[in-house]
């Protein structure tokens, strides 16, 4: 008879309980390790720890971080995640209750800082104790932050400056910001030039929302002369136009000796971006260049090189492996289109896509797509090297992009603008392993009245998607009806399902009809797994905002949802809502006492913040 040795957790090595311990939260690990035995309790206590983001935390979980976690095991830490996004007062909670400049923070080596208030982040900026051994630090004050309006007053500049000089260890730089550029921005900037530092460390920067003229005076003078990857986005609309930057200087490559990867997203500028780089591309450096956008223009159809410069400017490098990538759509005003057919029809013969002229997207890759040895086509050419060329060019066709079955977000829109090949090729992927996010919009009616063609199509995708976990929608009252009917999708949602947000369009949805939606569609199952739930409400104040709209609401999907721990509500930024009867500023603290006589239990467990349009719970 065979005998099975069984092994068991504590004979493992430390090496590999080491690593089972890195997939562990650091309240995971504490909770379920901590004085089990002196050996274990010695590993937790070596082992490298991270604040996660809060984001799936409950409010009394996120404390325990703050009182037990964080205070005795300082030295542990290795990351931080500092955010308030969806969770009211966090990172003031954090400042409060953990006495930084007392503490010993030498083992952190990255920080995410994301959605704070203006007065805090200068606070951890210039309190070196925290940020000034981190080697990489990500800033996120975009637009769709709840603190974002407190950022628009500050320049671009204002931000770097200061990073660059207080951080001089800092290795990777991630910012991304919604800055709004003042009549007065260059003379500011101007002003701001003594203080620009050479940071001899910085290799990665990426950069959401910056001008170019910030761009130019960070890699010009050798500001950044370790620099190797480079990700900036511009944005016309807030892109101060200086004369000087038409018809920039190439960038010198003794000022970025090892800048290899760059990618460029623009809504305008292209032919600046190549005369920009020329110099590094004569020079063979560059081994990646991506540039993204869309181009918005009355003039300048010129601004995009034409298929000789481009050739020409590709030639420029002696470097087998450099790749390059371009994905611009054109848009152009009705006085434009003669030149803009014109100008995308000698694209068009030379890769042979026909989707070139009728989407105006220029796709090129580059070397597998090989503009050099291709040449236009005329009718003077025999048929025998016609099928030659033809044959040639085969593999440098510029196709649709195949379905990604390891992708981790989808987007489903109405089925009649999905092709029929694309349906076909998802649903013959046996399964999405790594698929956790699908942001699904509402169809409108068929020619019969019905509306939901593409549930089925979703209920599929998620049937073989074992990982997913977050569903953003967009649809009016009919289609979102249409869904909540749908008992198999709610069952498949209530066991998976942790992040949801619910968009109403057509301004007719009021907060009660989407909790019935959501209400109904999560009523197939009694023990739904949902933490973070947002409705975007886009009807007018008027026709529905009360308290007692509020608190029965928002006491609805408490009741459905048990493990809930975060709940928003958001509405336009419109006038109505600074009038007192609909402002959420007023009546957020009505229904507090409200909710909280109705259910005692939450009086000790949650937080709220408001502004007259936004409501925001963290549980």
């Amino acid at each position: 008879m065979k005998t099975h040795n069984r092994l068991q957790f504590e004979h493992l090595a430390n090496e590999l309980i080491q690593l089972i311990f890195e997939y562990l939260a650091a309240h995971e690990l504490f909770y379920s390790f901590k004085k089990l035995n002196r050996r274990l309790t010695a590993i937790v206590k070596r082992q490298p720890l991270c604040l996660p983001n809060n984001r799936h935390m409950t409010l009394d979980v996120y404390y325990d971080y703050l009182t037990s976690i964080i205070p005795k095991h300082t030295s542990q830490f290795v990351y931080l995640h500092l955010t308030e996004r969806y969770a009211p007062h966090a990172v003031e909670f954090f400042r409060r209750e953990i006495p930084i400049n007392k503490l010993t923070w030498f083992s952190l080596k990255a920080v995410t800082i994301d959605d704070l208030p203006l007065g805090l982040f200068g606070l951890l900026l210039y309190d070196t104790t925290v940020l000034s051994h981190v080697h990489s630090l990500s800033l996120n004050f975009a637009f769709d932050c709840y603190h974002h309006s407190e950022y628009k007053i500050v320049a671009d500049f204002a931000f770097i400056v200061p990073i660059l000089t207080e951080l001089p260890r800092l290795r990777s730089l991630y910012l991304r910001m919604h800055c709004i550029y003042s009549s007065t921005y260059l003379i500011g900037l101007e002003r701001a030039r003594p203080q620009f530092v050479t940071h001899r460390n910085l290799h990665t920067l990426m950069m959401k929302e910056c001008s170019r003229n910030l761009l130019v005076e960070l890699l010009d003078q050798g500001h950044l002369p370790k620099l190797c990857r480079l990700h900036v986005t511009f944005y016309a609309a807030h892109d101060p136009h200086d004369e000087k930057l038409i018809h920039p200087e190439p960038l010198k490559q003794i000022y970025v000796p090892e800048l290899r990867y760059v990618k460029i997203e623009l809504h305008e500028g292209v032919g600046w971006v190549f005369t920009y780089l020329e110099e590094l591309q004569r020079a063979s450096q560059l081994e990646d260049l991506v540039i993204h956008g869309f181009m918005i223009s009355n003039v300048f159809v010129s601004d995009v090189p034409r298929v000789d410069e481009l050739r020409q400017w590709l030639l420029l490098t002696k470097f087998k492996q450099f790749t390059f990538r371009m994905n611009i759509e054109m848009r152009w005003f009705s006085n434009c289109e003669e030149s803009l057919d014109a100008f995308l029809d000698e694209y068009r013969q030379v890769i042979e896509d026909e989707s070139v002229k009728k989407l105006r997207t220029l796709k090129i890759f580059y070397p597998s797509m090989s503009l050099i040895k291709q040449v236009k086509m005329n009718e003077s050419i025999l048929e025998e090297d016609d099928e030659s060329m033809n044959s040639s060019r085969s593999s440098n066709l510029v196709r649709d992009d195949p379905v990604n079955e390891n992708c981790e977000e989808m987007e489903i829109y109405e089925m009649e603008y999905m092709r029929d090949e694309l349906i076909k090729c998802t649903k013959e992927i046996p399964c999405w392993h790594r698929l956790r996010k699908i942001n699904l919009e509402g169809d409108v009616p068929d020619n019969d009245g019905f509306v939901g063609d593409n549930i089925p199509y979703m209920l599929h995708i998620v049937q073989r998607s074992p990982y997913f976990r977050e569903l953003h929608i967009k649809s009016d009252l009919d289609f979102g009806r249409v869904l909540a009917s749908s008992n198999e999708l709610g069952i498949l949602l209530s066991s998976q399902l942790e992040i949801l947000s619910f968009t109403g369009e057509e301004a007719n949805c009021s907060l009660l009809d989407l909790v019935n939606i959501i209400d109904k569609l999560f009523s197939y199952s009694s023990s739904p797994c949902l933490k973070q739930l947002t409705f975007k409400v886009d009807a007018h104040p008027r026709s529905w905002l009360t308290v007692r709209h509020l608190v029965r609401g928002i006491g609805k999907m408490f009741d459905r949802f048990p493990k809930l721990n975060r709940f928003n509500l958001h509405c336009p930024e419109c006038s109505a809502f600074q009038e007192r009867k609909y402002n959420l500023s007023e009546l957020a603290p009505q229904w507090s006492v409200l909710s909280s006589l109705r259910r005692p239990w939450i009086v000790r467990s949650y937080e709220y913040r408001h502004k007259p349009h936004i409501l925001e719970i963290w549980l």
